[in-house]
């Protein structure tokens, strides 16, 4: 409801009512006022000997006596009314017209003073008319008040919005439905079935009384192929519980999961800015990185466990022109079995027992405009290798319980620590998805053939986790640096971290030694970084040996190691402490006949 005090429009009117009113009234003995609902006097026309500007008739009014009249049941009654009183021997009539809101509530007071003699019938009729007469005037610059209100809104809001009457005919369409629908102000008072190329779903909603919240569809207009829509649809009723028209909401699904992306933190973190390095090697991985970002082209990246893989697709992605869409990360490691094809293409409702209600998108859906990264893609099963590579080659996800296909606009990024060269070989990966994935490689060396990163690396992690810690100020004194730099980092970054972040937990102080290094560091700082593989420069008789000895001494442990275990590639690697793919290339290195 308007606040009546400060509406200037019901008082203004009121004032020009009374004024062509009194205008009209031939006698001059006679006062007119408007009060307000607190019973002030805001506006007198006319004059009345005895009643000069002086008098106060807010304060008499604000007491409820005037002129020792009780105006209590003059002021308390909602209809229209007038007393006699006697003022200096006169007889004067006091005639009151409350000015009533919608809701019953007192908006203003008309306000009579005549003598007697004067008075008349027309007068109490003529105030009763004013009063009808604004109060309808109020209540239509409300109706276009709210209409402009509502108007206002709908425009505004992010969902398109249309009204459709019984017969099917779109009645409204804000700015947002014009956008999404594809359809200009001409499709309203067109018929539904005029703008789409199928019988429109609200027609059943027209029949049955049966509104839906939150409901999918991919909606084909003849303006526009394919919108993927998330629609509600209420209908209205009139006074006999027809169905009158539907009201229709509805935004597409890519906005929707941008959202839930953004509220699920579907984000990548990372920049290159995040990598620390110092090596050569490293600077050119990220040079490669950064120069192949703004490729649509898949990207596969291979390197050991913990050297840094979703490092990179995090800033491949924040470097790429994707970066304000999703960045969808799935361990394919991690999904169970039996939900792997669920997480990735998602289902419709009542597609098998357990399924929820309204269905659930994958995760390739939710990367629909960013980019779908795929960790550990070496371990995806080969079903769901066959149906991941008809997602890449159609650019369409078909949910599962569904026949219809929903195009999705993605980027690939794999990861893997396997080499999937090899695996393709063994038939243990499809050799058509392998090309697919890996237009462009990325191969991230392990943390033991760049030491000059170990340091930087290690005090960037003081930094970082003395944060959380409050030894964010702490060092790594010389001895210790050996120690990191002398061992072979199996675990590369991520086991460096663990190990700063170990360190930092149980140290007092604020130097970080070597007791606070696990034993497995300190006790085996002389061995060789890969059991006896990569030989580093330590204080020992192996200082002189060159390059090419070491590459010899490398290559013979490999050859006598497979011949131990029956050329076991996977034992091998194991009993070596390095990763297959490590092994894979070093045989391929050395000319190593298996």
């Amino acid at each position: 409801m308007v606040m009546f005090e400060t509406d200037f429009n019901l008082h203004n009117s009121l004032k020009q009512l009374i004024k062509e009113f009194m205008e009209t009234i031939p006698t001059k003995a006679m006062i007119m006022c408007l009060l307000n609902s607190n019973y002030k006097v805001i506006y007198k026309h006319g004059e009345l000997k005895g009643f000069d500007s002086a008098f106060n008739f807010g304060e008499c009014l604000a007491t409820k006596r005037f002129n020792g009249v009780d105006l209590s049941g003059v002021l308390r009654c909602k209809t229209q009314t007038k007393e006699v009183f006697v003022h200096d021997n006169r007889r004067y009539v006091l005639a009151v017209a409350p000015v009533l809101s919608t809701d019953g509530k007192l908006a203003a007071i008309i306000m009579c003073i005549c003598r007697e003699t004067e008075y008349s019938e027309e007068i109490f009729g003529a105030m009763k008319i004013m009063s009808k007469t604004v109060i309808k005037e109020v209540i239509d610059i409300q109706k276009r008040l709210l209409n402009n209100y509502e108007q206002a809104i709908i425009k505004t809001i992010s969902d398109g919005f249309m009204a459709v009457d019984k017969d099917g005919i779109i009645r409204f369409l804000n700015d947002k439905a014009f956008e999404i629908l594809g359809v200009g102000p001409e499709a309203i008072g067109k018929n539904l079935r005029e703008i789409t190329e199928f019988e429109p779903e609200l027609f059943e909603v027209l029949k049955t009384g049966k509104g839906w919240i939150d409901k999918e569809f991919i909606i084909d207009m003849k303006s526009k192929k394919n919108i993927h829509l998330l629609k509600t649809a209420i209908p209205v009723l009139d006074e006999s519980g027809k169905v009158a028209a539907v009201i229709d909401t509805f935004r597409e699904i890519k906005s929707v999961r941008n959202l839930v992306n953004k509220m699920t933190g579907a984000r990548a973190c990372f920049t290159f800015d995040d990598i620390i390095y110092k090596s050569a090697a490293m600077d050119e991985v990220v040079k490669f990185a950064r120069k192949i970002a703004k490729s649509e082209s898949s990207v596969l990246i291979q390197g050991e466990s913990g050297t840094g893989k979703e490092l990179f697709a995090h800033a491949i992605h924040n470097s790429s022109n994707r970066r304000c869409g999703p960045f969808i990360t799935i361990d394919c490691s991690t999904i169970p079995h039996d939900l792997v094809e669920s997480e990735l293409f998602g289902y419709v409702e009542g597609a098998f027992t357990g399924a929820r209600r309204g269905g659930r998108p994958g995760k390739f859906e939710l990367a629909n405009g960013g980019t779908i990264f795929l960790d550990e893609i070496g371990e995806m099963s080969p079903e769901i290798q066959k149906k991941f590579l008809r997602v890449l080659q159609n650019r369409t996800v078909t949910r599962i319980g569904d026949h219809v296909p929903i195009p999705i606009d993605i980027r690939v990024i794999a990861a893997t620590n396997r080499n999937l060269e090899e695996e393709v070989k063994e038939r243990n990966f499809r050799e058509d998805l392998f090309y697919r994935l890996n237009v462009i490689n990325l191969h991230i060396p392990p943390l033991c053939e760049r030491k000059e990163d170990i340091i930087p690396t290690a005090l960037y992690f003081v930094s970082k986790i003395g944060e959380k810690t409050g030894k964010a100020d702490a060092i790594i004194d010389e001895g210790t640096q050996k120690y990191l730099m002398n061992y072979s980092w199996p675990g590369n970054v991520r086991e460096l971290k663990n190990v700063i972040e170990r360190g930092l937990n149980i140290m007092e102080g604020k130097c970080l030694k070597p007791e606070h290094l696990p034993k497995r560091i300190t006790e085996h700082a002389e061995e060789n970084s890969r059991a006896g593989i990569n030989l580093v420069n330590q204080k020992s008789e192996f200082n002189d040996i060159s390059r090419l000895s070491l590459e010899e001494l490398e290559k013979k442990k490999i050859f006598e190691t497979l011949k131990l275990y029956n050329w076991n590639r996977k034992k091998t690697a194991e009993a070596l402490g390095i990763a297959r793919s490590t092994l894979y290339e070093k045989i391929k290195k050395y000319g190593i006949n298996v």
